[in-house]
């Protein structure tokens, strides 16, 4: 973290002083005493060393520290000393940095009200505070009895952040313009879509829909979604009201008006997402505990004498069984192997996945009369098997599912039994087979499904909606039987990847089968990349394509460009070809700048294409023209979103669900950390557009551009934001041109290094150096300074200055 704090001089004296630790406890100490005529000084200037007598040596103020229990990161929190008037400072700790440590209540001897600010001794007595001046870091030292086991990355939900007020849209507006041969007027279509919402205190409003118009006439806007949201902490949850679709992880996803409770499995942390197994086992001592896959540690331990559970290992692949060692005290080891292949939908051990929404049923905009009510689950009932299920019950409408995954050295088995039905209408089940296997001798992964549809239809939801009596609402061409596989295949160094697809289905009403498959080779030697493969397919009709297909690209740089040649073939069973040849790559310092190019021969007919683009920190653009014998397109696009926030309107050429407002006053044109082309404006805003819920993030600013004029408290701040909210990442800044004067004191000697400035407002601005010369930055071209170097009347002084005059020595008087 780069602290740039209006404490630097402080800092510095104190590592200058070898004497004082600059790491320091905040706990009572007896104090040491200091002989300041040992510490040499330019004309006799004395150097104020109380704040120095104890091993605190931190000055009042507020800091942006990294909080730490036991040496475990927690996060960023603006602590504050408080001045005690005896030379020392004591650090304050309120209701919102006692949750931060997340400890047993009986650690906590008193806790601090809203707005209330006790000291260390107050609240947790029995713990230990040191404040690392030099890596802004506070940590507690807590005995291990008193502080609560959670998983690896846990954050309290007390500490997932509402954000702040804010409007926005996205928009991506394109425009097409295609002119026919022998057609007098060109088609124009022009295609808007808005992905709009609002936050405010942890609620958030989101609304997608699009707008289209073609060749001018035809003009419509089409609602997807519109829905309120609020989380439900207790619950894992969220809790949504208005027009919204279902997720489909078990039942199908469905449209409706109504309301809906999911669980989020973004509010768990990093180690209980994905599938990983529950480790148990018993130690005969304090023992350490390490956990290996394909040979690595992924997870060490220390276990206490008797059993243990160990359930937030971090996934890890695909597949790899896990080796698990117990190292006694006295130098034993126990080992057991625990299976471990992660596969869709598997779930860890007790945890529990749902969904739960009714409402009335939408399509297209459109609104129908039809209650509906959707449920589903998944629950991990142990390390090999997974349970889950759903029901959607509508007027005339059933349909549910019940389905279990079972993990097993074989691979990976998931099996689902459906049944629907529609009034006056036979029952309609089907059952559908999932197996997966990852060989990791081989590194050979497969995946293959069937699905067998017992019944003479297939009913949806849709179907009861549109015309649950008409006989002939349903295709003759309902499939019967589907199959799918896929096999990917390693050959090693050098040696590329070798891939199979297929997919093949049955239709109930001839029994005829349509099928199609894809074999395909790639290999990358020497920087260019091969790939060559062949597909077929046979229609329902029992017509065939057959396809085969070469291409090579070569990438190669020329300055900041990184560019591509790219040459492809492919040639048909009627020996039909077209053989392509392009050109395309980025641009610019920070790849703003992309273009395109391809020309394309298909047997005597010559076609060719180009586009370029550029992206802005507020707006992408781009352009596309393709010509041929018989057809011309060009077409242009813009993207981009703007947000309204409570310091202004700021513009992003891009936008995620969940984002922040950086906010530093000043610091016009300063490069946002980690997004290259993505500065602040001259207000001083600009977008993150992406941050993860429910987790740290680390936001702020590059330095290196920052203005001569700026001075920053903090170049980053940490936010931990819930879903679809909006952050505010306030930077402090200090505006204002740095000056000096020399200053004297009535009697003619200088004041101590490390006195304190403060303006008329009193703002902290500067500080005294050496030879009583003071530094501080402001706006302004004359006023009134106090100086402070201790809590006495004696120890303050003020001063006129003006920057116009050219005299730069001053003297500062006593206040009274």
């Amino acid at each position: 973290m780069d602290i740039f704090s209006r404490k630097r001089l402080a800092i510095a004296i104190a590592t200058a002083l070898s004497v004082v630790p600059v790491y320091a406890s905040v706990e009572q100490d007896e104090g040491d005493e200091f002989n300041a005529s040992f510490l040499h000084s330019p004309n006799g200037q004395t150097i104020n060393v109380d704040r120095f007598r104890y091993k605190n040596e931190v000055l009042p103020g507020e800091y942006l520290a990294d909080i730490t229990l036991n040496q475990k990161p927690l996060g960023q929190y603006s602590i504050t000393f408080i001045d005690e008037r005896n030379g020392r400072a004591r650090l304050c700790i309120d209701s919102a940095l006692l949750a931060m440590f997340d400890i047993k209540s009986d650690a906590i001897e008193k806790k601090p009200t809203d707005g209330e600010c006790l000291s260390t001794f107050e609240v947790i007595p029995k713990g230990k505070f040191t404040f690392d001046l030099s890596s802004q870091k506070l940590n507690l030292e807590l005995p291990q009895e008193l502080t609560i086991v959670r998983p690896k990355g846990y954050i309290a939900p007390s500490r997932w952040e509402k954000g702040i007020p804010a409007l926005f849209t996205h928009y991506r507006l394109n425009y097409y313009q295609t002119k026919r041969e022998n057609e007098k007027e060109s088609e124009h279509y022009t295609y808007l879509g808005l992905r709009s919402g609002a936050t405010w205190n942890g609620w958030t409003v989101r609304h997608r829909g699009s707008y289209t118009d073609r060749n001018y006439r035809d003009k419509r806007y089409q609602s997807y979604d519109t829905y309120v949201q609020h989380d439900v902490d207790t619950l894992q949850g969220r809790l949504t009201l208005g027009d919204f679709y279902t997720q489909g992880r078990v039942a199908d996803s469905i449209s409706l008006r109504g309301i809906a409770l999911a669980s989020d499995p973004r509010m768990l942390p990093n180690s209980q997402q994905g599938f990983a197994p529950t480790v148990k086992g018993v130690a005969n001592t304090n023992a350490k505990v390490t956990i290996r896959q394909n040979g690595n540690i992924i997870y060490e331990t220390t276990v206490p004498p008797g059993p243990f559970v160990i359930d937030d290992i971090y996934p890890s692949g695909y597949a790899g069984d896990l080796l698990v060692e117990i190292t006694e005290n006295n130098g034993s080891v126990r080992s057991f192997i625990v299976p471990y292949t992660s596969g869709s939908g598997l779930m860890r051990q007790g945890q529990l996945w749902y969904e739960v929404a009714a409402g009335h049923y939408r399509q297209n905009s459109h609104l129908y009369p039809v209650n509906v009510f959707q449920t589903s689950m998944q629950y991990g009932l142990n390390n090999v098997l997974t349970l889950n299920g759903g029901a959607t019950i509508a007027d005339h409408y059933y349909s549910g599912n019940l389905g279990l995954i079972w993990q097993n050295p074989l691979g990976t088995f998931e099996t689902k039994a459906t049944l629907s039905h529609l009034k006056n209408r036979p029952q309609s089940p089907s059952f559908k087979i999932i197996y997966s296997k990852n060989l990791m001798d081989s590194q050979t992964y497969l995946y293959a499904t069937a699905e067998y549809f017992l019944g003479d239809y297939d009913y949806s939801l849709n179907d009861t909606v549109l015309d649950h009596d008409n006989p002939n609402l349903y295709s003759k061409y309902a499939i019967k039987e589907k199959y799918r596989l896929s096999l990917n295949q390693p050959l090693g160094d050098s040696y590329g990847n070798l891939y199979l697809a297929g997919t093949a289905n049955r239709y109930r009403q001839d029994g005829k089968l349509a099928y199609g498959y894809q074999v395909g080779y790639s290999v990358y030697l020497k920087n260019i990349d091969f790939q060559i493969g062949y597909w077929r397919e046979q229609r329902e009709d029992q017509r065939q394509d057959n396809q085969f297909y070469a291409n090579f690209s070569i990438p190669f740089s020329i300055g900041h460009s990184q560019n591509y040649l790219r040459n492809a073939y492919t040639r048909d069973t009627q020996n039909h070809y077209i053989a392509q040849t392009s050109l395309y790559g980025t641009a610019g310092e920070y790849d703003q700048f992309n273009y395109g190019g391809t020309v394309s021969k298909q047997e005597n007919l010559t076609a060719y294409s180009v586009n370029a683009g550029y992206d802005s920190p507020f707006i992408r653009l781009g352009i596309t023209h393709s010509h041929s014998p018989y057809i011309n397109q060009r077409s242009y696009e813009a993207s981009g979103a703007v947000v309204a926030h409570p310091y202004g309107i700021t513009l992003s050429s891009a936008l995620g669900e969940t984002f922040a407002i950086i906010h530093a006053k000043g610091a016009k044109d300063a490069r946002i950390k980690n997004k290259m082309n993505h500065r602040l404006d001259y207000w001083g805003n600009a977008i993150v557009p992406y941050l993860s819920p429910y987790r740290i993030n680390s936001v702020g600013i590059d330095i290196e551009d920052l203005p001569e004029d700026i001075e920053i408290s903090a170049t980053s701040k940490d936010v931990i934001p819930r879903a679809n909210t909006a952050s505010l990442v306030k930077l402090e800044t200090q505006s204002g041109t740095l000056h000096f004067f020399d200053v004297n004191l009535r009697d003619n000697t200088l004041p101590p290094i490390g006195t304190e400035i403060f303006d008329h407002q009193g703002r902290l601005i500067g500080h005294v150096g050496q030879g009583g010369r003071a530094f501080f930055r402001t706006e302004e071209t004359n006023g009134t300074l106090r100086l402070v170097w201790g809590p006495s009347q004696k120890e303050q002084c003020k001063l006129n200055y003006a920057i116009l005059n050219s005299e730069r020595k001053v003297q500062c008087l006593p206040e009274h």
